[in-house]
């Protein structure tokens, strides 16, 4: 369950990222290396971390078992 939830919101902040990118490429040219190779690298380990931390505090007792 919360692998297949966590893969589709990884896969749909992959596409908002893409989007982004496209926008930022039309419009910002100067800034879209900085964009593609730290900021948003930074948000998708951010979202990667934020659902790691939510699993493990739904599943404490599954983690004290390990």
């Amino acid at each position: 369950m919360y692998s297949m939830v966590g893969f589709a919101i990884i896969y749909i902040a992959n596409i908002l990222r893409c989007y982004f990118i496209v926008l930022m490429n039309m419009e910002r040219y100067n800034l879209i290396d900085v964009a593609h190779h730290y900021v948003f690298k930074l948000i998708m380990y951010a979202v990667i971390f934020s659902l790691w931390m939510f699993y493990l505090r739904t599943n404490k007792q599954h983690v004290a078992l390990a």
